[in-house]
């Protein structure tokens, strides 16, 4: 816990930090015997997963400032959101934005492109940070520092309560893996669509890349914090 409370005090997330805390720090008092039941994970089951194909879902893409305005206008209202970048690097110090992709509800998610004319970006920088700097809305994402860096490097500081699903993870099960798959299969019994089989293959890549995790990290917050509670 000592390695990770500088990244909780930074991201202003202590009260996850004391619930993870007291959960980690909590003495285990079971025994196992020759006659406990096997547990679940030994045994080989097979896996029957949600998918986009048998799971309603409502993507919608943002095409201009008017309806981005619409969008902020009703993010405003929200007390948490999730939000995620496409860039063009994983690289923060090369990475340029494509998009960003917001959603509150689930199974609906909208994707923004971003323009590629400095003046059309100011407009919409402009629009971004009316949500990012509003500290009454919490916001949620996976490996959400990144996204924090992107912001920075155009100028916007992210405020409010912070909520990392992977930084969560990795603090209940830090063993495991972390990425968006493996959480929403463990926890939402979903299986997202790979993204191998979108590039090249729908005309619309940003959206689909984007809006296939964005609109589950509402719900994985609410797993998680089960599991810490």
């Amino acid at each position: 816990m000592a390695k990770v409370r500088p990244i909780y005090q930074r991201l202003n997330i202590s009260n996850l930090e004391k619930r993870v805390s007291a959960r980690v720090n909590k003495p285990q008092t079971f025994q196992a015997t020759l006659f406990d039941p096997v547990a679940p994970d030994m045994v080989q089951q097979e896996k029957m997963y949600s998918n986009i194909e048998n799971t309603a879902h409502n993507y919608k893409v943002v095409h201009n400032i008017e309806e981005l305005k619409f969008l902020v206008e009703s993010i405003l209202k929200q007390k948490e959101i999730c939000f995620d970048t496409e860039t063009t690097s994983l690289n923060i110090f090369e990475a340029e934005l494509v998009g960003i992709s917001f959603s509150w509800k689930e199974k609906e998610a909208y994707y923004v492109p971003f323009p590629k004319d400095n003046e059309t970006q100011k407009t919409y920088l402009e629009e971004f940070s009316k949500i990012l700097l509003d500290e009454n809305i919490r916001k949620i994402g996976q490996n959400i520092k990144f996204d924090i860096l992107v912001f920075r490097n155009y100028g916007i500081e992210v405020k409010g309560e912070i909520f990392d699903t992977m930084l969560a993870h990795y603090l209940l099960e830090p063993e495991q893996r972390h990425n968006m798959t493996y959480l929403s299969e463990k926890y939402l019994k979903y299986t997202p669509v790979p993204i191998e089989d979108l590039i090249g293959k729908v005309s619309n890549n940003g959206l689909w890349i984007q809006c296939r995790w964005i609109k589950f990290r509402s719900m994985l917050l609410k797993m998680l914090m089960l599991h810490i509670n």
